[in-house]
């Protein structure tokens, strides 16, 4: 998770926006279905 100076002086102009990038290996690799159970459950913690 990133603040990026590019979102908050260009384009959106909103201070304190946040950009998160994932990626997936292994069995979660192109399994979407997996991929938004597993960030479900990380995001409930």
């Amino acid at each position: 998770e990133a603040e990026h100076m590019c979102m908050a002086m260009r384009g959106i102009q909103k201070t304190g926006s946040t950009t998160l990038t994932t990626t997936f290996t292994g069995a979660f690799k192109d399994n979407a279905a997996e991929q938004a159970r597993f960030m479900s459950m990380v995001r409930s913690r």
